[in-house]
């Protein structure tokens, strides 16, 4: 289980993640065992983004920076795999 200080950590690595300019995209939402990871459409950019694939990639890059970030000392995990959704 993860506590809510190592979750602050991984969540405030995670939001450096670069995006679709700099709009980042996404939403986290902690739970004892997951962090799950949601675009946030309201971050949408229409004209720039019509199908959504930056934006979805932006937070891709935000979980990839989640799960580097349990790899640093001090953080336990346990296997699992990540979602997005959207």
């Amino acid at each position: 289980m993860t506590n809510e200080r190592q979750w602050t950590d991984i969540v405030t690595a995670a939001s450096k993640a670069p995006s679709i300019h700099n709009t980042q995209p996404w939403l986290f939402a902690a739970h004892p065992d997951r962090l799950e990871v949601c675009t946030d459409p309201e971050r949408a950019l229409a004209a720039l983004d019509p199908t959504d694939r930056q934006r979805v990639i932006s937070c891709g890059v935000a979980v990839e920076f989640a799960v580097v970030t349990t790899r640093a000392p001090g953080i336990r995990r346990r296997g699992g795999a990540a979602a997005l959704r959207g």
